[in-house]
């Protein structure tokens, strides 16, 4: 999949928005990470590596939303969620998502983790939280992304793809929320991609896997935001510190 997206150099990212969100950093050398987890493995090209971070309930964190909050059949719901949601401030005006919907994997590897709105109050609305959903999941990707920055590898652009990149407001969020230049990759099958272009250095016809992928890869919108908005800032922060402190109840509440 990071293949079919571009991925062929080191410091260059897939971020995959699906229904989980996978985060995955491409490098020459393989860097365990035995402090936060996050998982190395060898890449589909010789001689390179892949660091990654896979959240559980990314994109499914919104269908999750919608499954219960929508009328079954409701026509362009996403749609009408991404214009909504543009209408609410930045920060969700105090409310903050954790994703943690059945659990999660990078960074804490607990089961027990669940889901949580915090700072709740009468001026909310469905759209704030809908808004606090994209948020939230896009705090997720940073904390996973500055863990594996941690580990002293480059990261020079992300390649975005899955079906939470075809949300405009969600592209403009995280884009904000990471501050890293994103490029938008519009090939649907990236997986089946990825295996062409192996097929294709199998038999000669390419020589190059960066060369295949600039011919063969489509992008679509490209962000860069350099600065994280004050408000993301301080909800980034509050983000961080919920898990630390409701780790302890979280395994009570699945007792």
């Amino acid at each position: 999949t990071s293949l079919g997206a571009g991925v062929t150099a080191a410091g260059e990212v897939s971020a995959i928005i699906g229904t989980a969100g996978v985060i995955s950093v491409l490098s020459n050398r393989p860097v365990p990470d035995r402090e936060n987890g996050s998982l190395c493995w060898n890449y589909c090209l010789d001689d390179k590596w892949v660091n990654l971070g896979v959240m559980q309930t990314a994109g499914e964190s919104l269908n999750w939303f919608k499954r219960g909050f929508e009328e079954e059949g409701s026509q362009d719901v996403f749609r009408r969620y991404d214009a909504e949601a543009r209408k609410i401030p930045e920060g969700s005006e105090g409310l903050v998502f954790l994703p943690y919907l059945i659990g999660e994997r990078n960074p804490y590897w607990d089961p027990n983790a669940r889901g949580v709105f915090f700072g709740l109050g009468l001026e909310h609305h469905k759209y704030h939280f809908v808004r606090a959903i994209m948020e939230g999941v896009s705090f997720a990707f940073k904390n996973n992304l500055e863990l594996i920055e941690s580990l002293g590898l480059e990261i020079k652009e992300l390649r975005l793809l899955g079906g939470g990149s075809k949300s405009p407001l969600w592209r403009e969020i995280l884009s904000k929320v990471l501050n890293k230049r994103i490029n938008t990759v519009l090939v649907k099958e990236t997986g089946a991609l990825g295996s062409c272009i192996l097929c294709g250095l199998a038999l000669g016809i390419f020589t190059d896997a960066g060369e295949a992928s600039r011919n063969l890869v489509i992008f679509g919108d490209h962000y860069y935001q350099p600065e994280m908005p004050s408000v993301y800032e301080k909800n980034y922060e509050i983000f961080k510190g919920l898990y630390p402190n409701l780790q302890g109840l979280f395994a009570k509440l699945t007792k």
